[in-house]
């Protein structure tokens, strides 16, 4: 006699379903609740995003270079640099690198994120209006600009 393999049932299937399924939507409730708490940090603070992240390339950069003291950075990247290229501080710039701008020590600096090199440490003077001369404004010069505090 051959034995006849057991075919579960349609109620046990659906039982594993029903319990698939509610674990599945329990982890959904979990992340819908995580991001609703990060929604409401960021409408308290719409800069801690920026600000993380400059945190973050402070302490890459900092392995690499003694960075001033007493002092945080405007922070900026290069968005398009073929309109810079005609500025030679950023000669040696690419797209998406960061530059840091320090107003007391009077120092920028020049970072490649992605490949983790410091590429230029720049002087830099700051005029009457608050720009830096030589290094261009931020905002016509296509980089985005982040002020931490």
């Amino acid at each position: 006699m051959k034995k006849i393999k057991y075919v579960p049932s349609f109620k046990i299937i659906l039982f594993f379903l029903l319990v698939g399924s509610l674990i599945f939507s329990q982890q959904l409730y979990k992340d819908n609740r995580d991001l609703k708490m990060q929604l409401a940090e960021l409408k308290k603070d719409p800069q801690i995003v920026a600000k993380e992240e400059a945190k973050a390339l402070l302490g890459r950069l900092s392995s690499l270079v003694a960075l001033p003291s007493g002092e945080e950075p405007v922070v900026a990247t290069v968005t398009d640099k073929d309109k810079l290229k005609d500025q030679p501080i950023f000669a040696n710039a690419e797209n998406g690198d960061k530059l840091l701008i320090y107003a007391l020590a009077k120092k920028a600096y020049l970072y490649d994120p992605i490949n983790n090199k410091l590429k230029d440490i720049i002087p830099v003077n700051i005029g009457d209006q608050g720009v830096v001369a030589g290094a261009a404004d931020t905002k016509t010069a296509s980089s985005s600009a982040t002020k931490k505090k």
